[in-house]
């Protein structure tokens, strides 16, 4: 059966540029899917530099005095100041944390706010898995200050185990399966400790980054396969014409 063609769009010397019908489809369906991904990308990107910005502004706001009583809102990448006690009895050690290559642990430990019920989660640093664990969750008793930069829970994980919870050793940190394993009133936000204290925990914080430039490489690349796929189809659809015709 011959194949459905167009009429020839234009001729230059012997070249006659000739599309099929269903080659033109196939390639307008893809340039459109692929424009389509790259405007959605340049949205996220957008919604991400408003998100960064919130970051940045927040950065450059005084240290805030946080008593417990704060929404996550109110405190999100704020750097916060904590007066409270330490509840190492209630320390977890959250697995497979790397820092220049080795493998060791976060951990994470409750600060109880004096005169009321609830507690904010700290991560106090990284340490080896050679560590002394013990030793490095001792801490003071009686009123403690505490620095750091409040920032959202952890998100969900995928975990492929039941088994994620031994003891104090966590695979993954989840602010409501603490509270409820616990039983603690418990604020939504995790503090990144930033106290300069001699106790071999290592506080090496990655600024907040909402992800900007990956969004805008990802629009980037679906604009290239948007041309590459009208190059491609303008090239394999110009013919040479034999001679005499």
């Amino acid at each position: 059966m011959p194949s459905v063609t167009m009429p020839p769009v234009f001729r230059f010397g012997r070249f006659v540029y000739r599309p099929k019908w269903m080659t033109t489809l196939a390639t307008i369906a893809m340039v459109a899917l692929a424009l389509t991904a790259a405007q959605w990308q340049q949205g996220r990107a957008q919604q991400k530099r408003t998100l960064q910005a919130r970051y940045d502004l927040a950065e450059q706001q005084p240290r805030r005095l946080v008593v417990g009583t704060e929404t996550l809102q109110q405190v999100a990448y704020r750097h916060v100041r904590l007066l409270g006690s330490w509840v190492p009895e209630k320390a977890i050690w959250i697995d497979n944390r790397t820092h220049q290559g080795l493998a060791g642990y976060h951990l994470i430990m409750p600060l109880h706010f004096p005169g009321t019920d609830r507690y904010v989660l700290i991560n106090r640093g990284w340490v080896p898995r050679s560590a002394n664990l013990a030793r490095m969750a001792a801490v003071p008793d009686g009123l403690v200050e505490v620095l750091g930069r409040s920032v959202p829970p952890p998100g969900s994980y995928v975990e492929l185990s039941q088994q994620t919870v031994s003891g104090p050793i966590w695979q993954n940190l989840s602010v409501e399966r603490y509270a409820r394993r616990y039983v603690m009133s418990v604020m939504p936000v995790l503090v990144e400790q930033a106290s300069s204290k001699d106790d071999g925990l290592i506080r090496e914080w990655k600024k907040p980054d909402a992800g900007v430039h990956k969004h805008v490489a990802y629009a980037v690349q679906w604009y290239c396969i948007a041309l590459a796929v009208v190059v491609l189809y303008v090239v394999l659809n110009i013919k040479r014409q034999p001679v005499g015709q």
